[in-house]
C-alpha cells in the first residue's frame, strides 16, 4: 500500500510533496524530550521542475519548543507537522539542485572545536552589514576588497573558508578585531 503523500502549497509556483518522515526512536529511553535525528523526504516543485530532497536534522532544533514533562511529550504526528512547517521555511532556490538525483541536506550543530563566533558584545561599535549588500573583489585567497552597494567607500573583508581548520586562526581573527576596534578612525589603517 503506498504511503500517504501530503502536498503543501505556498504561493502559486512553490509546492512540496511530503513523502516520508523518520526520526530516531530511542530518545525516550535516553530520557530526551525530542529525537536527536529526524528526516523528511520530499519532492520540491518549482517552475515546472521537481527535485527529490531529504532534509535531515541532527541535534536540538532551537525553534522547536521542548517540554521535559513525560506527560507533555509530543506525539510523532505533532513532531512531524512541526518539522514539516520548519522545512517549508527553507529557501531551496538557493541550492544548486541536480536533476534526476536525490539531494540530502544535513543540518547539524556547529562543531565547537572548528567554529568560534566572537561575542558581539565586545564589538558594539562595529556596524552590522548584510553581506548580500556587498560587492567584492578578491585580492588574494580569503582577502577581499568590498564596498557597500551604492557607496564608494572600500573595505577589506577577511574570510577563513576552507575545510581544514587550524585552531589558532580564530585567535588571529579575534586579535584583528581587537586591532580594528583600537585603531578605528586612524588614517592608513585597513
Amino acid at each position: 500500500m503506498p504511503a500517504a503523500i501530503a502536498r503543501v502549497s505556498l504561493f502559486d509556483t512553490l509546492d512540496f510533496d511530503m513523502i516520508s518522515y523518520k526520526e530516531d526512536r530511542d530518545f525516550r529511553v535516553q530520557g530526551n524530550p525530542e529525537p536527536y535525528r529526524r528526516s523528511q523526504t520530499l519532492i520540491y516543485h518549482f517552475q515546472d521542475k521537481k527535485w527529490w530532497i531529504k532534509v535531515t536534522v541532527e541535534g536540538v532544533v532551537p525553534c522547536f519548543p521542548y517540554n521535559t514533562e513525560p506527560e507533555e511529550i509530543k506525539t510523532s504526528r505533532e513532531r512531524r507537522k512541526e518539522f514539516q512547517a520548519f522545512i517549508v521555511l527553507i529557501n531551496f532556490q538557493l541550492l544548486e539542485l541536480l536533476d534526476d538525483t536525490i539531494t540530502e541536506m544535513i543540518l547539524e550543530d556547529d562543531d565547537l572545536s572548528r567554529v568560534i563566533y566572537p561575542p558581539r558584545l565586545q564589538f558594539l561599535s562595529f556596524r552590522a552589514i548584510d553581506i548580500a549588500e556587498l560587492v567584492e573583489d578578491e585580492i588574494s585567497h580569503g582577502v577581499f576588497r568590498v564596498s557597500h552597494k551604492g557607496r564608494r567607500i572600500p573595505y577589506i573583508l577577511k574570510a577563513i573558508n576552507r575545510s581544514i581548520y587550524v585552531p589558532g586562526e580564530s585567535d588571529v581573527m579575534q586579535q584583528e578585531l581587537e586591532n580594528l576596534k583600537r585603531f578605528r578612525g586612524t588614517a592608513r589603517i585597513v
